[in-house]
């Protein structure tokens, strides 16, 4: 080949077949015979044409290309369409299907693994320093709970202890408003420190806020004229914590403590009026029974003695 240009003559295989023409400045001058032969490969010229046609390269000639370094043979080898195969293995080693599998299969180096936290860290969950932190969220906890206990003292003239129903006032709607923030406030922090930490924490506080709502609900009740609703709250308030946590609160259970005595008190006394109100009006004498009823619910309110007087009213006497 010369300048890229086919010059002389040139071998072409194809599968058993050995073919040759001779090239002059690339381009072809006879036919493609049998190397040594003379005659042409077609009988008449529209096979020779035919068959030329077919026998033209459709790729692009695969030749020999000259070795970076010179060769010690200055003759000239000439160059064939297709490398013609040697029965012998040449000296060149050629990689194996299964050295080509086994380099393709060699395993993909896996990033590593990214480095956990040292135990060390601090854990994400953990209460953070600062507005929110155990210490701040103590402190603010007792700091609102003395403010509200104070509020509610004033509100009950320190607490005096009560000896009649009508003594028992509904809480200013300010102080009232108070209790339930701060028993808002004592959930969301049982809630956020678990209760058993809170109460280990905060005991006096958390009884303290639990008796302020007892108190307001008390006279919640009271005014609603519904006196054993406020009998069963303090009842059950004071079998839980029948002892004051501290000497800053004692005012406040002996204020508990003497309602529910005046619950007591008016009940059994009611029910005394409520056995002659009964005896009454299984004789017929609805007049003489609803007057015992009238005062069943001026000693001890409640809701089904206001049915009974309904009752009895709407009757003939």
């Amino acid at each position: 080949m010369v300048r890229g240009k086919f010059e002389g003559p040139v071998i072409r295989e194809q599968g058993q077949t050995r073919l040759q023409a001779t090239f002059v400045n690339g381009d072809k001058v006879g036919d493609w015979s049998e190397p040594g032969s003379t005659r042409t490969l077609a009988s008449t010229p529209q096979k020779q044409s035919t068959e030329t046609a077919e026998m033209q390269p459709t790729e692009e000639p695969v030749v020999e290309r000259p070795s970076p370094s010179p060769s010690p043979t200055p003759s000239p080898v000439p160059p064939t369409l297709f490398p013609t195969p040697s029965p012998s293995p040449t000296a060149t080693p050629s990689s194996s299907p299964t050295q080509s599998r086994r380099l393709s299969s060699s395993p993909t180096p896996t990033p590593a693994p990214s480095r956990s936290p040292s135990p060390s860290s601090p854990s994400p969950t953990a209460i953070p320093r600062g507005p929110d932190s155990k210490d701040r969220m103590i402190a603010e906890f007792k700091e609102q709970t003395e403010s509200v206990l104070a509020q509610v003292r004033d509100a009950t003239a320190n607490f005096r202890e009560i000896d009649r129903i009508d003594a028992v006032l509904n809480l200013p709607a300010p102080v009232s408003a108070s209790v339930a923030s701060l028993a808002n406030r004592a959930r969301d922090f049982r809630t956020k420190l678990g209760y058993e930490i809170a109460f280990h924490e905060s005991k006096i506080e958390t009884e303290t806020v639990d008796a302020l709502t007892v108190v307001d609900q008390v006279a919640r009740s009271i005014a609603e004229e519904n006196a054993p609703a406020a009998r069963m709250t303090l009842l059950n308030f004071l079998k839980r914590y029948p002892e004051p946590p501290g000497d800053n609160q004692k005012p406040l259970w002996r204020y508990l403590t003497s309602a529910l005595s005046l619950c007591n008190r008016l009940k059994n006394e009611a029910g005394t009026h409520l056995e002659r109100a009964q005896s009454l009006g299984s004789a017929g004498k609805k007049s003489e029974a609803l007057r015992e009823y009238r005062e069943i619910y001026r000693i001890y309110p409640n809701p089904v003695t206001a049915k009974e007087i309904r009752q009895l009213e709407g009757q003939p006497r």
